[in-house]
């Protein structure tokens, strides 16, 4: 039997947005891991553990950086375990499965735009036009070139997928259940891929409303009832334990307290939106505090943005209860942006190209309703005709450029240093773009084999440190950063103090500072500075090993023998398995007592591993004066 046309059109369709995707995004393949990659792959220790992790991925947050624990994302981090186990750490896998669920992306739309929204009816090309559109935004580069924001693509992925089989539902005359189920069943995906996708539900209720499904059948309420209910249970499950706390560095309207200030920056930000949306350059790694000037809603620009967002909101809702598409798409969009809209709660970094990803596509089916396409793109006799030729010379300039800027940005984001670079020049003032390259700096620096490249790296880094420091002076962790560059990258001892110095005047109990420090000062032989910085890090680190180690030999050092003793007996309680308790041990034994209880500990340190070439010269010697000559050879073969 013939297919019917519709069917060869859309396996035509299919395969040419799979082919577009590659066409975009396939210099992505050769990109290796990048910015904050880390956290969700090798730094993932879940997730290193393949399969056998998947059980603990439920159970534990997306990623925990120090102290600070994220939301739960498990089917992300399953995506990532899984390619773990089949094909270890290899960044091009990765890069290129974004690519594929990217695709997928594509043609659930073009399903959606065709069958939930009838796009077809009014012209058989707007679905594809509009999925094109939405393929070659620039904006999206973020999501897709980043490995991080693969829950970004699941969100997208399965919310489509939401609201397609929510659609199926509503009008089935049979399989009612099989709909309903793989409907949830996406909705759990999405809300587990990233909780941000909750807004799909609010969208799914939206078009719920809009399109009236509850008149074709009573029971679809039953569905909008579920669909809270599992939005509720994955907000539960998902947020439970975190502990992100924004600073002030990231969102100063997080400390803000006039009203008007909060609210006029929040529409300057919301007017970059929609620049963004239609230029979209500059891209950029981050924005954060200093990117976007602090202004009342009397700015100009805010309250251009303030009437633009009003008057659209307010268009928006009379033709939604008029039932015109495009009402549906501009409350869509409002939705969609509602969580990085900066009031009235801030967003963390005040704004990112990824909070995008989902309210471009509305922003996209507004702009073709605003500019007429629904009714002027009618094929004459199978092609456009001479009065459609300004709009197919706009969508040409469109599409050119906007494929361009995403090529050539996918390119940027082969590793962190070199999109970094791109970027910095539009960065200057934002104060944790350069606190994030500089990091980056510091540990390529460390990495490099060339000296010469150690040091340039190493004194990019100190050189954005100190415009951190610049743009905020009371912060003591960017002093702290550059006192460790300069201590470990540059080797400059002197320098390294007067930052930690710096870092300690400004947080007295700085645990780390403190040891560093302390550390310092036991390199230089000062050991009466060493043990003092070593006497306030104790009680803020009684329990870390290296603390331990070196405050026993300063005490030693200093003549403080039952401080030592008491130090070292602490840490071998500790770290029973470890050498270096009792290398200490031995120490202290053949500095206090001079007797032979210093070779038991050095000969348990030996046994756990300590291959210290001294110490194994001198035990040959020590067993060989002792008549002991299996010992003293085992020794002196250890050696050699």
């Amino acid at each position: 039997m013939q297919k019917p046309l519709h069917a060869l059109s859309n396996k035509w369709t299919f395969l040419l947005l799979f082919i577009l995707s590659f066409v975009l995004y396939g210099n992505t393949i050769f990109n290796d891991y990048g910015y904050d990659d880390v956290f969700v792959v090798k730094g993932n220790k879940y997730v290193q553990e393949g399969i056998a992790g998947i059980p603990a991925i439920f159970e534990n947050p997306y990623a925990v950086v120090d102290s600070v624990q994220l939301d739960k994302r498990p089917i992300t981090l399953i995506t990532f375990a899984v390619e773990h186990q089949l094909f270890n750490d290899n960044p091009h896998i990765s890069h290129f499965i974004n690519i594929i669920l990217y695709a997928l992306t594509l043609l659930v739309l073009y399903v959606l735009l065709q069958q939930a929204f009838q796009l077809e009816k009014v012209n058989k090309w707007l679905p594809l036009l509009i999925v094109v559109l939405f393929a070659i935004h620039p904006l999206h580069t973020e999501v897709v070139s980043s490995l991080k924001n693969r829950d970004e693509l699941l969100v997208m992925l399965f919310g489509l997928l939401y609201l397609l089989l929510s659609y199926k539902y509503a009008h089935a005359s049979s399989r009612r259940v099989l709909y309903l189920s793989l409907a949830i069943f996406s909705l759990a995906l999405m809300l587990l891929s990233k909780i941000t996708g909750f807004v799909f539900v609010f969208i799914g209720i939206a078009m719920f409303v809009f399109y009236k499904w509850h008149s074709i059948n009573k029971r679809n309420w039953f569905f909008v009832l579920w669909s809270v209910l599992l939005l509720f249970r994955g907000l539960y499950v998902t947020l439970e334990g975190v502990n992100r706390k924004f600073l002030v560095f990231e969102n100063p309207l997080i400390k803000e307290t006039n009203l008007l200030v909060k609210i006029g920056t929040a529409f300057l930000i919301l007017l970059h939106h929609i620049k963004m949306l239609i230029f979209p350059n500059p891209m950029l790694f981050y924005y954060g505090g200093n990117t976007f000037p602090l202004v009342t809603l009397g700015n100009p620009l805010a309250l251009f943005s303030m009437l633009l967002h009003v008057t659209f909101f307010v268009y928006g809702c009379v033709k939604f209860f008029k039932r015109e598409m495009i009402g549906l798409f501009i409350i869509c969009y409002f939705i969609s942006i509602m969580l990085y809209a900066n009031f009235p709660i801030p967003y963390t970094s005040m704004y990112a190209e990824r909070t995008q990803f989902i309210s471009s596509l509305w922003f996209i089916l507004i702009m073709v309703s605003l500019f007429n396409l629904l009714s002027s793109l009618k094929p004459i006799k199978g092609h456009f005709g001479l009065n459609n030729m300004f709009v197919l010379i706009v969508l040409s300039v469109v599409f050119i450029v906007y494929s361009f800027l995403t090529i050539n940005r996918n390119f940027y984001w082969k590793n962190s240093l070199i999109l970094m670079e791109k970027d910095m020049p539009y960065l200057e003032n934002s104060i944790i773009a350069n606190y994030i390259y500089a990091n980056n700096l510091k540990y390529e620096s460390k990495q490099a084999i060339d000296t010469s490249t150690s040091k340039l790296l190493a004194q990019k880094a100190v050189t954005h440190y100190r415009q951190a420091i610049k743009l905020v002076p009371g912060f003591p962790e960017f002093h702290y950063k550059l006192a460790s560059t300069y201590r470990y990258n540059l080797k400059n001892l002197d320098s390294a103090e007067i930052y930690y110095g710096y870092a300690l005047s400004l947080d007295s109990i700085y645990a780390d500072a403190n040891y560093e420090m302390a550390k310092l000062f036991f390199d230089k032989a000062d050991f009466q500075r060493s043990n003092y910085y070593f006497e306030k890090t104790y009680p803020l680190k009684p329990t870390d090993s290296m603390t331990l180690f070196y405050y026993g030999q300063t005490a030693l050092k200093m003549g403080n023998l039952s401080t030592a003793y008491k130090i070292d007996k602490e840490f071998l309680n500790l770290y029973p398995n470890h050498y270096y308790p009792y290398v200490n041990l031995g120490v202290y034994y053949s500095t206090a007592l001079k007797d032979d209880s210093a070779v038991i500990y050095f000969d348990k340190a030996i046994e756990k591993g300590y291959r210290e070439p001294s110490l194994l010269a001198k035990l040959a010697y020590y067993y060989e004066t002792k008549g002991n000559q299996e010992k003293a050879k085992y020794y002196r073969s250890l050696s050699r």
